[in-house]
């Protein structure tokens, strides 16, 4: 949703979206660390680049680590290369991180354009998402006062869905009612905010 009178918005559910579990999926048994190994991530990536080819998905635009990853801050230049190469310009990390988090890159070719869109050598436009968000599958109300509380503060806000629990559909339909009868809003997708940070039309400092 994009807050038509301040340019804010309410991104929609991560639409072509890559989201890793690297701890979950690159092990031989469960609690290894071969997740840690370069070659492995970049095996993993590029398998599930190809894969998406084969069955004709849209390539993604988006990216978002999983939370075991994200805990344990174990970030690779190599994911953010790949995934840069493929199209991805949107990354969504907790407040916390930033490209300096990332092993393998010196801070020397890191360049902020401003926005929070970032230049990497000669990858350009890696914009790091750092408005609030919301999860459908939290408590209603929760929810509803999460979506207020990020509008009040911000140009947009990401809402979205890890799992499609019970809760999701009637979550849903609460939110889009909630906000169209509070704000003078529009629904834009993950895409969509990523494009209008990169043009300057919406804050992404916070």
């Amino acid at each position: 949703i994009r807050h038509v009178e301040r340019s804010r918005g309410l991104g929609d559910v991560y639409k072509r979206q890559i989201h890793t579990h690297f701890n979950y999926f690159i092990n031989d048994k469960p609690g290894d660390d071969l997740w840690k190994i370069p070659a492995r991530r970049i095996e993993f990536l590029h398998a599930a680049l190809a894969h998406r080819k084969e069955v004709k998905m849209p390539a993604p635009v988006s990216f978002r680590y999983g939370g075991g990853d994200m805990r344990e801050k174990f970030y690779l230049d190599c994911d953010l290369r790949i995934l840069h190469s493929a199209g991805v310009r949107n990354f969504l990390f907790p407040r916390a991180h930033s490209l300096y988090d990332f092993q393998g890159l010196a801070q020397s070719q890191i360049h902020h354009k401003g926005n929070n869109v970032w230049k990497v050598q000669d990858m350009e436009d890696i914009t790091i998402f750092r408005g609030p968000g919301s999860s459908l599958e939290r408590p209603t109300e929760q929810l509803l006062q999460q979506i207020d509380d990020g509008l009040e503060k911000a140009d947009y806000i990401t809402v979205t869905c890890h799992d499609y629990t019970a809760i999701v559909p009637s979550n849903l339909a609460a939110a889009v009612h909630h906000v169209r009868s509070k704000y003078n809003c529009e629904f834009v997708t993950i895409a969509r905010i990523g494009q209008l940070i990169r043009a300057g039309k919406i804050k992404n400092e916070f």
